[in-house]
This record gives structure tokens, sequence and C-alpha cells, in this order.
């Protein structure tokens, strides 16, 4: 009821990839999305992963923040529904093992090949790992962005991209999308149920 009240019908299947959206017109929010964990650390500490650009800067602080204005009844509806669009982005970030590495800055400086290719038709930029994650494993997965966002600290999980090794020559093809699949599936309820428990904790 509190999401229809913030959203309308639509609901969050309507809003999950609202964040990503709206990045070029604010390039201020691009920190919000991911947290730098050096890859020889097992756990988050706010004081190393999250100050750049600036003190608070990364997606633990971002889901923090907009929570609070979520649960906050004295906030304008525009600030509440803001924030509802924002948690429900950043809870299927954070959740996407590489927004969570600071190695090859969050894999977005690995180039890779998938199959074959080296340029990404949907922007005509070289594939990365971080793209390919964020758009051909989840499609590869037969789930959808909307789906990956529907459905803090203790979340943070870089383990099962680090079991998934490259090949060597970089070049990603059907054994690794369908290695990468269970991976999918397992943040993709965990999101989900992850997301549903903040929001019921926050609307009861």
């Amino acid at each position: 009821e509190g999401v229809r009240e913030l959203l309308g019908e639509g609901g969050l299947p309507s809003v999950a990839n609202w964040a990503d959206e709206i990045r070029k017109d604010r390039p201020e929010t691009a920190p919000w999305h991911f947290v730098n964990i050096p890859r020889d650390q097992r756990g988050y500490n706010p004081a190393r992963d999250c100050v750049t650009p600036r003190a608070g800067d990364c997606v633990v602080a971002a889901i923090e923040r907009f929570r609070s204005v979520l649960a906050d009844r004295s906030r304008s509806k525009q600030d509440r529904a803001e924030a509802l669009k924002f948690v429900t982005h950043l809870v299927g970030d954070i959740h996407q093992p590489l927004h969570c590495l600071k190695d090859h800055e969050g894999g977005t400086a690995l180039e890779v090949l998938v199959e074959g290719e080296r340029m990404n038709p949907a922007n005509e930029k070289p594939w990365n790992l971080h793209a390919v994650w964020d758009t051909v494993v989840i499609q590869r997965a037969g789930v959808s962005e909307e789906d990956y966002t529907r459905t803090l600290t203790d979340w943070l999980d870089r383990q099962s991209v680090e079991e998934l090794p490259l090949p060597a020559d970089r070049n990603l093809g059907d054994h690794y999308f369908r290695a990468s699949q269970p991976v999918v599936g397992d943040r993709l309820a965990r999101a989900g149920a992850r997301l549903a428990t903040m929001l019921n904790e926050i609307f009861r």
C-alpha cells in the first residue's frame, strides 16, 4: 500500500531502472551505485571504502540515507518517492558483485570479448567485465533488469564472481554465461527478499 501511494499503479517494476536513467543529468549520483572494497579485504570499512569522491558517497551509505528519508513521514511525498526509487535500484546494485569491488575499477577497466566481439553494440564502446555482468549475464539468465531489482553491509559479497575465472583470452562465451546463471539466480533471490524485508519494516 505504501509503495502504491508513492509510485502509483506501476509499482516497483516501473522505476527499476530510473536511477540509471538519470545519471547523465545528475552525475553526483554516480558514486551511489557502488562501493570500492579491495579484493584482499573481506569486510566493509566505511572509512576505507566509502570516501571517494567524498565521504558517504557509496552504495551502502546511499541506501541508508534513502531508507531514512523513506521512513520519515514528515518528508514530502516527492522526497519519499525519489528515495523509494533509489532504494529499489540500489538494493539491486549491491547484489551485483562487481558493484562492490575496487580492483579494475569494479570491472569497468577490464576489457573482455563477448563471443568474439570487442564492441558493445548498445553504446559502441569496448565491452568490459562490469558491463557484461550488468547486461549480458542477466539477459542470458532469462531475467530482466526489472526482475533483478524487484526481487546492508552484510549483503556485500564478491566471491561468486571470483569463482568464475576469466578465460585466458578474456573471450566470454556460452560456457561462462551458463556458469554464471546460478549466481544471478542467487543474487536475484537475495535482492528481492532483502528489499521486501526493508520495505515491510518501513511501511508497516
